[in-house]
């Protein structure tokens, strides 16, 4: 697999760097405990030059992945959206929309390469849980737009309050969530690492 910018990520089972898992630009990051985790664990891998990239973006592609490897969900053949012919993650779409997961768009594409929001990857968790057979807990509404104010009215607000209550999704300082907002590569581990630790 290649970024955009063109640097190599390490594919599943490449060693990273020694036993601890640890990254050349995570140490003292309010994230390296999870980078860490979720590398150790052989759910997300870094660059080949030895990167986490926390700040880059994670496209929905990559994301449809690292939950494919998270439930332990084996690639199936093709995935029927239009944009997937051939793409290296075809099968762990394809194998997620199957049993629920992921959806594409109205159009029959998937977009595996725009960036996913905040909203989509509460909603693909949501989902994961209801697969795992997990029950879903939830906040009083009034709760949750007093903690997360730009929530009201946005199409995931059911999967984000689910999220929300388990203490896997959290507002910024301001008590903001930004549904619509691209997740990078550091908020998706902690995120995910969130999800792991409540199952």
């Amino acid at each position: 697999m290649t970024t955009t910018a063109g640097t190599t990520m390490m594919g599943t089972g490449t060693t990273l760097m020694g036993t601890g898992m640890m990254f050349s630009d995570t140490t003292g990051q309010w994230y390296e405990d999870m980078a860490n985790h979720m590398a150790s664990a052989g759910f997300m891998q870094g660059y080949t030059d030895g990167r986490f990239g926390g700040l880059d973006q994670m496209n929905r592609a990559q994301f449809a992945a690292v939950m494919a490897r998270m439930l332990g969900v084996s690639p199936v053949g093709t995935s029927g959206f239009s944009d997937m012919h051939g793409m290296w993650a075809e099968g762990a779409v394809a194998a997620m929309a199957k049993d629920g997961i992921i959806m594409g768009h109205s159009d029959g594409t998937f977009g595996p390469y725009e960036p996913i929001t905040r909203a989509q990857m509460a909603t693909m968790m949501d989902r994961a849980r209801s697969y795992l057979g997990l029950s879903s807990s939830s906040v009083p509404m009034s709760e949750l737009y007093q903690r997360l104010h730009d929530v009201d009215g946005t199409w995931a607000v059911n999967s984000i309050n689910h999220m929300y209550s388990l203490g896997i999704v959290q507002g910024d300082t301001a008590g903001y969530f930004h549904p619509d907002s691209a997740t990078n590569r550091a908020q998706a581990a902690a995120m995910l690492w969130r999800w792991h630790d409540a199952r």
